[in-house]
């Protein structure tokens, strides 16, 4: 991301998958990376509303066809949900 407009649009294309709160459980597992904190990601992504939380992700796929960064985000939430387990 070089600039605001970039990250704005980032930001929109993520928040249109309901399923997941993507931009949310990877600024949780981001602070995570920083301060290994097991029990504070444990306890905030489960502060997630339950229906955005990333055991809803369904592998569809979709949110990687309109990722600008090519993240594999289904791989990152599983990855992310082995942590909290």
């Amino acid at each position: 991301m070089s600039n605001m407009e970039q990250i704005v649009d980032n930001i929109e294309t993520i928040n249109n998958f309901e399923q997941v709160d993507i931009p949310k459980v990877f600024e949780i597992y981001n602070d995570y990376v920083i301060d290994r904190d097991k029990d504070k990601l444990k306890a905030r992504i489960s502060d997630i509303e339950i229906n955005r939380q990333p055991d809803n992700c369904t592998d569809c796929r979709k949110c990687m066809e309109k990722c600008p960064q090519s993240i594999d985000i289904p791989n990152m939430l599983s990855t992310i949900l082995a942590l909290v387990k």
